[in-house]
């Protein structure tokens, strides 16, 4: 009897040790695949927010951008810029789609025939006028995901020798590196006034995030493979944290890279991007808008009140600003201190007296500070770019004006007149030449 209760006994440990032991397996596997979903929809976000950061600057700075996507047509210095890998930042590849799925431009080989697979998924974003994201782990891919890849043709010599072993294909093709891992992601490209054009369809570099989640996952599912079920949790726990660790360092950084911290609005990098766009070979400014502003007083305000009222009074003031842009394609960014531009394309001197006109009733707007009711008013220089004006020259007239407009005692705006040059010829706009230096040229509108 007592033999048979020890043999029970010792089944029973052992069945529920096994139990044990199987339900850990079990959950150890389940959170290998949650946590493997979970780099998976990291790492396509990511590239998502990467992809479109980059076709917005393409298609803002690129002249030919229209005609690449429509026609295919594109002058030799846009291609030689979009085939710069410093200016690429992270994108290994680029196509072209116009509004009828049909395949205009593409980087590298000129004759690549794109996949079915690639051609349906830039129809069904030309149907549906929503992105498709699709991530490609090298490590895993089978033959099928292999020969749809038009990027094949550009793994490294090992990795490109195996592939091609694998189709029956032993050229000894060796072509250039290619990550392990990058996202496929095809988004909808709009013209300025919000008309559908086509598809652009780029590749983006993850292995990098790839790697680094990947390394913190190993790192776990070492203890998750030998660990009870309560220590199965913890490290659930903690990478869930290091993820949204890693997610939230790189939303921040994508958002320094284009937007001020403290007002929401344009930084002077993103500023002077969208300036770029209208100035240069076959680009002509007439008509753009520009209304330089400077914040009266406001090293006062911080004297007197305190940085924190000062910053208050910058978010009001940009918010202010924001808010009475006149539609789209007009932007508002924080170009100093307490210094912003506005653009206005295609505008008029009568437009733009109506926008700033506006923006300075909704900035006089009580603030209150720490129980302090005060006001505060703009100084505003206004000038509408001419056909011959480069950027230096249009920024120019427009800070004469602004000058202009503290030196007639603030809270005012000045519309640029050949005057204010005249008055301030220590002023003179800085000529750009075609050797990209620059020489010393009247202000615009004076004589010359």
């Amino acid at each position: 009897m007592i033999r048979e209760n020890i043999l029970r006994h010792g089944l029973s440990a052992a069945a529920v040790v096994g139990a044990m032991l199987f339900i850990a397996l079990l959950l150890a596997a389940a959170v290998e695949d949650l946590l493997q979903s979970k780099i998976t929809t990291s790492v396509r976000a990511n590239a998502q927010a990467h992809a479109f950061n980059w076709t917005d600057r393409f298609l803002s700075t690129t002249p030919s951008a229209t005609s690449m996507i429509a026609e295919g047509a594109a002058s030799e210095e846009d291609i030689r810029r979009i085939s710069d890998p410093i200016l690429l930042g992270g994108i290994l590849h680029l196509q072209l789609f116009n509004k009828d799925g049909v395949p205009t431009f593409v980087t590298g080989n000129s004759d690549f025939d794109p996949s079915r697979a690639q051609t349906e998924s830039a129809l069904k974003v030309l149907e549906h006028k929503t992105p498709i994201v699709e991530l490609f782990h090298m490590d895993h891919a089978d033959h099928e995901e292999l020969e749809e890849l038009p990027e094949i043709a550009n793994l490294d010599a090992h990795d490109a020798h195996d592939a091609h072993e694998a189709h029956g294909d032993h050229d000894g093709h060796e072509s250039e590196e290619i990550p392990h891992a990058f996202a496929q992601a095809f988004l909808p490209a709009y013209s300025p006034s919000g008309e559908l054009q086509g598809v652009i369809q780029v590749n983006v570099d993850v292995s990098h995030l790839m790697e680094s989640l990947e390394m913190t996952f190993h790192q776990v599912g070492q203890y998750l493979i030998f660990g009870t079920l309560l220590i199965v949790l913890v490290p659930v726990a903690a990478f869930s944290f290091r993820a949204w660790q890693v997610m939230r360092a790189n939303r921040q950084q994508l958002e320094l890279n284009r937007f001020d911290r403290l007002t929401g609005i344009l930084n002077r990098n993103a500023i002077t991007d969208v300036l770029d766009s209208h100035f240069g070979p076959g680009k002509d400014p007439a008509g753009l808008g520009i209304l330089f502003i400077d914040v009266d007083n406001f090293k006062q305000v911080n004297d007197r009140f305190g940085h924190q009222c000062g910053d208050q009074v910058l978010k009001h003031t940009a918010a202010a600003l924001k808010a009475n842009l006149p539609g789209d394609g007009h932007v508002v960014g924080r170009y100093g201190g307490d210094e912003f531009l506005v653009l206005c394309p295609q505008a008029s001197m009568d437009d733009l007296r109506a926008v700033y006109s506006q923006m300075r009733a909704s900035v006089r707007q009580p603030i209150d500070c720490h129980g302090t009711a005060f006001v505060t008013s703009l100084s505003i220089g206004a000038y509408v770019a001419q056909s011959e004006d480069t950027k230096r020259c249009a920024l120019h007239a427009a800070d004469l004006a602004v000058y202009e407009a503290k030196r007639r005692g603030r809270d005012q705006a000045v519309e640029y007149e050949p005057e204010l040059g005249e008055k301030a010829t220590h002023f003179s706009c800085p000529d750009e030449r075609a050797d990209g230096k620059t020489s010393l040229a009247p202000a615009p509108g004076a004589p010359a």
